[in-house]
């Protein structure tokens, strides 16, 4: 980033000292308050602004232990002030911070006021300003998960800086490909926006580009409704009003449906601008997916790209002839991929995406026929894609150095003005384990529990589903979290685990639990602890003991808090059991196995496990034949659980 810095200096006097920093923390006391100043702004910005300030009070919290208040205006106390820039524009001004630039923010000090402003040309602006601070002063948010959250710890907090920073790329977005709507995920969708802020990403961006077929009919279904001649022609003549409308086509000719296009998207600027003052663009990008209008008309426009930019061009036109500052976007992706062969009006913008080229050009090649077509030019990237890579370490392309040292240089020498790249990758998948699928996923095999543990510091969940129910309760959960997950799926037909009634013990509408009952008797004296598909030989153990055993599913990891805790203080022995390497006492337990062992051995509690002790080749014709080869027998757990009675 670019930036301006201006430097503060000590005055001396004969027998006073007058400081050139503003005291937030002195000496683990909070000397400042903060002002989150909302003056003239729109609900929803100063909702960004609040945030702000909340998000700053809450981490010095958590660095210093001590809370900081909050005011809506300055008081004769010091302060650190965060608003947009025009509720202050002489301090702004004096700073260098120059006006329109919406992502540039400035931080001030100003030691003869007691204040310190962080002033944004926007609310978002605003926002990454107290990111800077905060990153100055050693947080750190490498990944939205609190896992990846770095807080130091502040006893003295002194601040003299003045600064201001004007970003390269006026659009910087990573995001889930699949969006984060629903009330079960708004803990997740929080994660994602702070992290996203603290490293100054694109959350109320300006930019539109994204697919607006749908949006543009569902805003206005009697009109598609009623006139089948403004959606496509296809190849057979007859006029697409089957398709679901985030995957129709236009007729990009009809005169009517350039109207409507132009009217719909004018009233929504109107709309944006409400929210935002500073919205300019609409996108107008295709539905998503191959496709053109067919129609004599349509075909005598031009290409593909030829008719879809005809349409582009003339909504831009109507909405510049109103507003000089409106624009229209879009991007060049699918059937719109190359440069059209027609002029580009000079208030549209294109994102290239740099997935699904199956153009005559590379990549680089199609970005500089692009940048000679359009005034203004962005990049859609995709750094992650689960069909893709499958989440394979260094595989994504967000993950690999070489590929950023490739790209980051071509966008700064072309003046590129927007990154915005997807990821549509939650979870590890695999098959694994001692079933037939053993050293089918490249670097897990026999060792796979001990491995998963160790990616634990780094992944939201490690599931270990016992069978195919709950292999799909495991997979709906963790689609529906965000963060890395790792799925750990046996390939064989396995027993449907059942309740003592019969019943399935997982059902599609099962929650996902760490650890399932699977059989409870009065006075039992000890508990098996089952990891994953090995549950199955275990609840059969537990029927020919006789009620003397309890048998807990365990679904995956980590555990609750407290959970080993309860089950060494219910129960005289523990066994587990799993279908992993486990090791010996002499050479080390491990795996799940060793998890467990370590905890008990403060409790006194007896253990005893049942795994892989000698991980020599098996045979593989299923996991009966490879885990009776193995000793993981319904004979081994019966043994090993009377040895605790």
């Amino acid at each position: 980033m670019k930036y301006h810095a201006t430097i503060l200096a000590i005055l001396l006097g004969c027998s006073t000292v007058v400081r050139a920093d503003v005291l937030l923390l002195e000496q683990g006391k909070a000397r400042a308050e903060i002002v989150a100043d909302v003056r003239g702004l729109t609900p929803t910005g100063a909702q960004v602004v609040k945030d702000a300030a909340d998000w700053l009070a809450e981490s010095l919290e958590r660095a210093s232990g001590v809370a900081f208040t909050i005011v809506d205006e300055p008081r004769d106390k010091p302060s650190l002030v965060v608003s947009r820039a025009d509720v202050w524009p002489k301090i702004a001004r004096a700073a260098g911070l120059v006006a329109g630039k919406y992502d540039d923010y400035a931080i001030v000090t100003r030691s003869a006021e007691r204040r310190v402003y962080v002033l944004g040309n926007s609310e978002e602006s605003a926002r990454f300003g107290i990111a800077d601070l905060l990153r100055r002063w050693g947080f750190r948010w490498f990944a939205p998960s609190k896992k990846w959250h770095v807080t130091p710890r502040l006893r003295d907090l002194p601040v003299d800086l003045t600064v201001v920073e004007s970003p390269q790329l006026i659009e910087r977005r990573i995001w889930y490909a699949y969006g984060m709507s629903g009330d079960d995920l708004r803990p997740r969708l929080l994660d994602y926006q702070r992290w996203a802020a603290a490293n100054r990403l694109t959350l109320r961006g300006l930019t539109r580009t994204g697919h607006s077929y749908g949006n543009i009919i569902g805003r206005n279904t009697k009109a598609f409704a009623n006139n089948p001649q403004l959606s496509a022609m296809q190849e057979d003549g007859s006029r697409d009003q089957t398709s679901v409308p985030n995957a129709r086509k236009f007729c990009f000719s009809n005169p009517d449906l350039i109207d409507l296009v132009a009217q719909d998207r004018r009233q929504l600027l109107e709309i944006n601008r409400r929210a935002n003052p500073a919205a300019f663009m609409v996108s107008v990008d295709p539905s998503d997916g191959q496709g053109t209008c067919h129609c004599e008309k349509c075909k005598a426009l031009g290409t593909t790209t030829d008719r879809v930019m005809h349409l582009a061009n003339e909504t831009a036109k109507r909405l510049r002839a109103q507003d000089p500052r409106a624009w229209v976007g879009l991007y060049a992706y699918s059937s719109h991929r190359l440069p059209p062969t027609i002029d580009v009006e000079p208030n549209v913008y294109v994102q290239v995406a740099l997935g699904f080229n199956r153009t005559q050009y590379s990549l680089p090649e199609l970005v500089e026929r692009w940048s000679q077509k359009v005034s203004a030019i962005g990049l859609r990237e995709y750094y992650g894609v689960q069909a893709w890579d499958w989440g394979l370490p260094g595989r994504a392309r967000g993950g690999r150095v070489a590929y950023h040292r490739k790209w980051i240089p071509f966008y700064a020498e072309r003046n590129l003005n927007g990154v915005n790249e997807g990821l549509n990758v939650i979870m590890h998948m695999s098959h694994v384990g001692a079933c037939t699928g053993r050293d089918h996923f490249s670097g897990w095999s026999l060792d796979w529990v001990t491995l998963a543990i160790g990616y634990l510091p780094y992944v939201d969940r490690f599931y270990a589903p016992a069978d195919a129910r709950g292999a799909f309760v495991a997979v709906r959960d963790a689609c529906a979290r965000y963060g890395s997950h790792i799925v750990a799926i046996p390939r064989d037909s396995l027993l449907v685990l059942s309740k003592e009634n019969g019943d399935a013990l997982f059902n599609a509408d099962s929650e996902w639990e760490a650890v399932t009952p699977l059989r409870k008797s009065h006075g039992a004296k000890v508990g098996i602890l089952a990891l994953g598909a090995t549950a199955s030989i275990a609840q059969q153990a537990a029927v020919e003991l006789g009620g003397t055993a309890d048998v807990f599913v365990v679904n995956g990891l980590p555990l609750p808090e407290k959970f080993l805790d309860g089950i060494f203080e219910q129960y005289n022995g523990v066994v587990t059991v799993e279908d992993g390497i486990i090791g010996t006492r002499c050479t080390g337990v491990r795996g799940f196995a060793g998890l467990v062992l370590s905890s008990a051995s403060n409790s006194g509690t007896k253990t005893e496990h049942i795994g892989i002790v000698d991980p020599r080749i098996a045979p593989s014709e299923g996991h009966d034949e490879v885990w009776e080869h193995f000793g993981l027998t319904t004979g081994a757990i019966i043994d090993a659980a009377k040895s605790l009675v």
